[in-house]
């Protein structure tokens, strides 16, 4: 996986790093969905991580440990959207693991080579 200021020195320009903070929570958010769907558990129009994890532990019990790397992603689907929050390197960093954290865990539960 390539880590948030690995990416940033590649490609020239520093990246947003709200960015890559707020498309790591879209990630995890999406696998989550994913799995859900796939075992056919509804779930309401909604992006908060911890909610959408309470759905998914009833039909999958392993998905608990998931419970602080998604509750440290969920702030980002929305705060960083709006002016006036501000993400450094370490946060970015950190998001950027925690997605690949979750993206492991959920792809084999889909069926999915990692």
């Amino acid at each position: 996986m390539v880590h948030a200021r690995h990416r940033t020195r590649r490609q020239g320009p520093p990246c947003e790093l709200k960015a890559v903070c707020f498309h790591a929570q879209q990630c995890a958010e999406k696998y989550l969905k994913a799995l859900l769907t796939e075992r056919n558990v509804r779930f309401p129009k909604m992006r908060h991580l911890p909610t959408l994890l309470d759905l998914l532990v009833p039909v999958c019990l392993d998905a608990e440990a998931c419970r602080e790397d998604l509750s440290s992603l969920a702030p980002f689907a929305v705060d960083l959207r709006y002016p006036g929050g501000k993400v450094n390197l370490q946060t970015a960093d950190v998001a950027w693991r925690t997605c690949g954290r979750i993206r492991s865990f959920i792809r084999p539960q889909l069926g999915l080579e990692g």
